[in-house]
Formats: C-alpha cells, structure tokens, sequence
C-alpha cells in the first residue's frame, strides 16, 4: 500500500515482523517479512518498523505488510 502525502505532516509508523519473518506452526514454512520506504525527491529511503518523522508534500509511504506462515507440512 503507498499513501501519497498531499501536504506536510508529522507521521507515525508502528509496525512488526519487518525483520523476523512470521514462523509456521507444525512443519509450516515461515511467511515473508514486512517492508516500509519513504519516497522522497525520487529517492527511495528504507525505514524501521518503528519510527516517528516529517513528511513533504509529494511524499510516499510505502507499507509492504509481512505475509503470514504456513500450517502443516508442504506437499512434496
């Protein structure tokens, strides 16, 4: 999800599972780790989970949310 800021703001990111991926239950395979960028000036800079910032106009975040892990063995 990108949210395009259309003015400056002070923002607030509180987010979890960016850097351990989300673990499976009974054999399942762990799901995918989160992500959050700020594009700013065509510059895309990384971000924590958790951080507190000033946006500009023109401005995106970018949340990528983690994917969640898997139950049960795979097939083979």
């Amino acid at each position: 999800r990108t949210y395009h800021f259309l003015q400056s703001a002070d923002i607030t990111v509180l987010s979890d599972r960016r850097v351990t991926r989300p673990y499976g239950l009974e054999g399942g395979q762990s799901g995918q780790s989160g992500r959050n960028g700020l594009m700013h000036k065509g510059m895309e800079k990384e971000l924590p989970g958790k951080c507190s910032m000033a946006v500009e106009a023109g401005d995106e975040l970018i949340i990528e949310t983690p994917g969640g892990g898997g139950y049960g063995l795979p097939e083979s």
